[in-house]
């Protein structure tokens, strides 16, 4: 995993733990869950592509 993948990521969680509670929370979770999930998938399904 490229390290910005790892630092957005982290990134993302350490702000959804700074706004939870607020009215903002859920759009930056939903952002770093589909963060989390594009990783995923990419890995996931690139991955084995390239192995070919």
């Amino acid at each position: 995993m490229p390290p910005w993948y790892a630092a957005a990521t982290a990134l993302g969680v350490l702000w959804s733990i700074l706004v939870w509670g607020e009215p903002r929370a859920s759009l930056v979770i939903v952002a770093t869950a589909l963060l989390v999930l594009s990783v995923v998938m990419s890995v996931v399904l690139l991955v084995p592509i390239n192995n070919r």
